[in-house]
């Protein structure tokens, strides 16, 4: 499956879970969050390039230009802090077919939205998990 079938792919899902048409041209709320999931995706699992996703949208008959697409990717963590379905479709999507290294880049991605003490919870979480591997790699010949 090519990268354009893997955003399809991943549209439809949103159709799917949002109940709303993402290519819509408006502005309301819902579409702008529920469109952004797409471009993080896009963006952050797919590799495409700003410039890309633009073309992308254009051609499903969307009016979208590069600072647009921008300006969603910037603003995704803003809107899933506002509106949990973005988390809850985010998980959904990203726990079905994608690599480990779409899954780090969505990790990443959600450590910027976590607040101060959240990230010293999951700072404990990690160095555990550092330190069981690191154990198994000396153990394991």
């Amino acid at each position: 499956m090519d990268r354009i079938q893997q955003a399809d792919s991943i549209a439809d899902q949103i159709k799917a879970l949002s109940g709303l048409d993402i290519y819509k041209n408006t502005r309301q709320r819902e579409y702008v969050e529920a469109r952004s999931l797409l471009i993080f995706l896009m963006y952050n699992t797919l590799n495409f390039r700003l410039s890309e996703i633009e073309s992308y949208l254009v051609s499903r008959g969307k009016h979208y230009n590069h600072a647009t697409v921008l300006y969603a990717l910037k603003n995704f963590n803003s809107y899933r802090q506002f509106n949990k379905n973005i988390t809850l479709w985010l998980n959904k999507i990203t726990n079905k077919d994608t690599s480990v290294i779409q899954k780090t880049s969505v990790i990443l991605e959600n450590i910027k939205a976590l607040r101060g003490e959240d990230i010293h919870i999951l700072y404990d979480i990690v160095e555990e998990m550092y330190k069981r591997q690191i154990e198994i790699e000396t153990v394991t010949p």
